[in-house]
């Protein structure tokens, strides 16, 4: 038997753990119900019949769920009016098509050598930029791609362009990253923010994630 161990409890019982078998001492309730039934948290966690219960419970639950969910998809199939609404037709017969924007195409050798035809007239530099071989060229339709199928293989419809210029064509700047400080010029650690440590404001932290932030990470020091 285990030692027992003082508690709010009047009374107590010796109780035995399903788990282990081992014999500990548990308080008594009003009614008479000892309050531990495991001697240990593992011995709860690691109990089979507990598991077991718990398993079964989920296994229902998600029966009940894939019966709801079954019936439900059965039901929306065998609807016509459900098979046939606009937001779920494929291709021309959706309502937002807009041609074929996902290249689908341009794997085809039409495409392809038109490309090349773009970059030998333009003598495979850049039309922004001049930037040539160095830099990744790509053709450009100055006319879109998606609403003039007719112009997508006419060389006279496409410029070469870096892909740093074509991203400024269509709209995506990208954030150049840099390591410099906006405030003192100086040299950061990391390539987040846009001032260092020095330089950057706590005036609306917490005494406390202030004190935080400069705690050194070698021992632990008690704030309060």
């Amino acid at each position: 038997m285990s030692k027992a161990i003082l508690c709010r409890y009047r009374h107590h019982v010796e109780v035995v753990c399903p788990t282990c078998g081992n014999t500990f001492v548990a308080g008594v309730d009003r009614k008479g119900k000892p309050h531990k039934k495991y001697c240990s948290r593992d011995c709860a966690g690691n109990c089979p019949a507990k598991a077991e219960a718990a398993r079964k419970k989920a296994n229902e639950q998600w029966a009940n769920d894939r019966a709801k969910m079954m019936a439900g998809i059965k039901m929306r199939s065998e609807s016509e009016e459900w098979r046939s609404a606009a937001h779920f037709q494929k291709g021309e017969k959706h309502p937002r098509y807009l041609g074929n924007k996902r290249d689908r195409e341009r794997n085809r050798y039409e495409y392809k050598a038109w490309r090349m035809s773009v970059f030998k007239r333009d003598g495979f530099a850049c039309r922004d930029c001049g930037a040539t071989k160095s830099r990744k060229l790509n053709a450009h339709h100055v006319r879109p791609w998606a609403k003039h199928p007719e112009l997508r293989y006419d060389v006279a419809n496409g410029i070469t362009l870096c892909e740093p210029c074509h991203d400024k064509r269509h709209g995506k700047v990208k954030r150049p990253k840099t390591r410099t400080c906006v405030k003192c010029g100086a040299v950061k650690k990391t390539l987040y923010g846009k001032v260092c440590q020095k330089c950057r404001d706590y005036s609306g932290m917490s005494a406390r994630s202030h004190l935080l932030r400069r705690r050194p990470s070698s021992r632990q020091i008690c704030l309060f």
